[in-house]
C-alpha cells in the first residue's frame, strides 16, 4: 500500500467512526477522544487529518451531498432505515465499492 492509500485509509477510518458515534450519540455528545478512541487512533493523529470536530462534520455532509446528487434506491419502511441505507450508500460511492 502507497503512503497516499495509507492516507486515505486512515481518514475512511476516521470518518466511519466519526459517523458510528454522531448516529449514536449526537454530535454534541460525541467527544473528539471517543472518535480517535474508536478509530484507533491517537488524538493528536485525529486533529493531523481533521484539525477541529466541525470540520469532520463538514466532511460527513460534503459526502453526504455528493451522494444525494447520485442516482440511487434506497427501499426503507421507516426513516431511520433510510438513514441507515443512505449511509451505506454513500460509503459504498465514496469508497466506489460495488452495493
Amino acid at each position: 500500500m502507497t503512503r497516499k492509500e495509507q492516507k486515505e485509509a486512515r481518514k475512511t477510518q476516521i470518518i466511519e467512526a466519526a459517523l458510528d458515534l454522531f448516529v449514536e450519540r449526537g454530535y454534541y455528545g460525541t467527544k473528539t477522544s471517543q472518535i480517535s478512541k474508536r478509530a484507533g487512533i491517537s488524538e493528536g493523529l485525529l486533529f493531523h487529518y481533521f484539525p477541529t470536530k466541525e470540520i469532520l462534520l463538514e466532511e460527513l455532509v460534503d459526502i453526504g451531498l455528493e451522494g444525494m446528487r447520485m442516482p440511487m434506491q434506497i427501499r426503507a419502511e421507516n426513516g431511520l432505515d433510510f438513514f441507515i441505507g443512505l449511509q451505506k450508500c454513500c460509503f459504498c460511492m465514496w469508497r466506489k465499492i460495488p452495493l
